[in-house]
């Protein structure tokens, strides 16, 4: 479909070959094992791989402790998948791959679970070395923040619960 004048279409860079064959994988292994369902997924790969994000739902409730491991154990998935994948180690921007380069973040959509007050934990997220905790508002349905903590310190919290 591609005539005299138009150009030809760009070629798929090879690490974004890499990261869609992984970010598979691990669609379908989380899926199997914590019974989430992936509502999408990219990062930050303008040249190489900075940043990989998947999001996920769940139809569970959750307390705070439970979404903490759940974000815990996921986002470790992730970055053995990616560290243990040889092909994309000369892609990304530092190898190994770090908890801070993968972006998990997962929406409760149960809202029935009372875990800090009355308010539901509705979403967790990992950004920039720290843990996001999220219920909504009553009225309005926006997010309020209820708690923040650094990654590392939630690892260490639930380490030694997490499958390996």
């Amino acid at each position: 479909m591609y005539s005299q004048g138009y150009s030809q279409p760009p070629e798929t860079p090879p690490y974004i070959i890499h990261v869609d064959e992984i970010t598979a994988a691990f669609i379908d292994k989380i899926y199997k094992e914590h019974n989430l369902t992936c509502a999408g997924s990219g990062g930050s790969m303008p040249y190489d791989v900075e940043t990989i994000r998947v999001n996920f739902d769940s139809d569970q409730n959750s307390s705070i402790e439970k979404a903490r491991a759940l974000e815990v154990a996921v986002t470790e998935q992730l970055v053995n998948m990616v560290n243990a994948h040889e092909k994309i180690r000369p892609f990304l921007r530092e190898y190994p791959f770090t908890s801070e380069r993968a972006q998990i973040m997962i929406s409760f959509k149960n809202k029935k679970s009372k875990i800090h007050g009355d308010k539901p934990l509705t979403l967790i997220f990992q950004a920039r070395g720290k843990i996001h905790y999220f219920t909504d508002h009553p009225e309005t349905d926006q997010y309020i923040k209820i708690l923040k903590e650094p990654y590392e310190e939630a690892k260490q919290k639930v380490l030694p619960f997490i499958k390996r």
